[in-house]
């Protein structure tokens, strides 16, 4: 038996979770439950994704940017809170690849694919 959410199914439950601004919290290692392998950069920067296109898929509304960087760092990824102090983590989210930055670089999150799998129609 095939088990899932349907597009409809999957497109509700992450407009709830897309459909406000979320804050991202850089990473130099998997954080799990976004509190793990925190970056020296410690300032989130706001997020926000736009509608989903047909097939369910949601992607960054806009570029957001960490500037300056404040050390020489690998990074691994975000997590993304609901609030930019404390809140809650909501989803975490890896890098193609480690991005080495050094001290007054700007890292600019062009793009974050969000896609659900689902089942049915």
């Amino acid at each position: 038996m095939t088990q899932g959410f349907t597009i409809a199914g999957a497109t509700t439950s992450l407009d709830a979770v897309l459909g406000s601004t979320l804050y991202a919290k850089l990473h130099t290692g998997p954080p799990f439950d976004g509190t793990l392998n925190a970056s020296v950069f410690t300032t989130r920067q706001a997020v926000t994704f736009g509608a989903p296109d047909s097939n369910g898929a949601y992607d960054l509304d806009a570029p957001f940017s960490f500037t300056p960087i404040a050390a020489i760092e690998g990074l691994w990824g975000v997590s993304l809170w609901t609030s930019l102090t404390v809140g809650t983590c909501l989803m975490v989210r890896e890098f193609t690849s480690i991005k080495t930055v050094f001290v007054a670089d700007t890292l600019t999150v062009v793009s974050m694919p969000v896609v659900p799998t689902v089942v049915g129609l």
